[in-house]
Formats: C-alpha cells, sequence, structure tokens
C-alpha cells in the first residue's frame, strides 16, 4: 500500500531530523573513522562538506553547517559564524581583534572568527 509507504517515509524523516547525534563517521581513504561528538573541537564550512577538527587532526564529511547544527547537541555546540560551529568546553575566551572582529580562543591556541550574532549568543551562554 502506498499510503503506509509515504506514512513510513515521512515517520523515518521526523526520527531523521530529531536526532541527536553522539558521533559522526568520516570517511578517510579505504578506513571509515568513527568521531565522539565530544572530541570536536569546532566544525568549519567547506563549500558542501565540513571540516571536522579534534586533537586527533580535522577531518572531511559530507555534510551541511545547517544539518549539523539542527543534529548536534545544542547546549554543547554553538553557531558563531555562518561557516563555524564550536564545541562550548573548547573554548578559552574571546579575542577582539579589531573594533567590529572578534575571534573564539580555543583552549588549543586556534581561533575561530564569531560573527555579531555568534559573538552575542556566545556572551548569552557563557554568562559575559
Amino acid at each position: 500500500n502506498s499510503e503506509l509507504s509515504v506514512e513510513k517515509n515521512i515517520a523515518q524523516e521526523v526520527r531523521e531530523q530529531s536526532e541527536t547525534l553522539q558521533r559522526i563517521p568520516v570517511k578517510v581513504r579505504n578506513k571509515v573513522h568513527v568521531i565522539p561528538t565530544e572530541s570536536i573541537l569546532y566544525i568549519e564550512a567547506e563549500g558542501d562538506y565540513v571540516f571536522l577538527h579534534t586533537p586527533e587532526g580535522r577531518f572531511l564529511k559530507e555534510a551541511t553547517m545547517k544539518h549539523l547544527e539542527s543534529h548536534l547537541p545544542p547546549e554543547r555546540f554553538i553557531r558563531i559564524h555562518r561557516s563555524a560551529i564550536v564545541h562550548v568546553d573548547a573554548i578559552k575566551g574571546l579575542e577582539q581583534t579589531t573594533p567590529d572582529v572578534w575571534h573564539v580562543v580555543l583552549k588549543n591556541g586556534l581561533t575561530v572568527r564569531a560573527s555579531t550574532e555568534g559573538r552575542r549568543v556566545l556572551k548569552k551562554v557563557l554568562g559575559i
């Protein structure tokens, strides 16, 4: 019955949309690495792909920022720029580099640019 099939597909889509990612599989050459979301320091957009930055290195994944933003735990990950999502626990602080430009400083020393809206959200979440 095609009606039942459509209903089943819709139910599957709803499940996928509400699913919170705990790990992200990435293919590297002929191997698949499973990256726990807790080990992600930040995510950087690269066209239709993203780079997952972890202490072990960076991994390329075919995914959109919108998809990851909606499936990562919102209390752990903050979108600070259209091209960056950071893990809250990886943040060391904020640094103003020019009157209009702010960067998030990560505990490992890397810096990631924050948009005006991203900075506002960060300040609220961090209680600054």
